[in-house]
């Protein structure tokens, strides 16, 4: 079908239904990117599988603001 990547997100799907790429990149220890570039593919194929981007925001205080 596609390359062992994606081969192990599909597999990994069927034990969870829902799950996050960051979560995947740890799990197979690859980059995020490689992840993302395996669900697009994936997402490619038609109705494989549902995916959403999401994003996230990270606030952290300056050195100032430590001060």
């Amino acid at each position: 079908m596609g390359s062992p990547l994606t081969e192990n997100i599909l597999q990994f799907l069927t034990h969870t239904e829902l799950v996050d790429s960051r979560t995947l990149a740890k799990e197979f220890e690859v980059e995020h990117q490689k992840i993302v570039g395996a669900i697009k593919s994936l997402q490619c194929l038609g109705e494989v599988i549902s995916a959403e981007q999401q994003t996230d925001h990270k606030i952290e205080l300056s050195e100032e603001g430590k001060y």
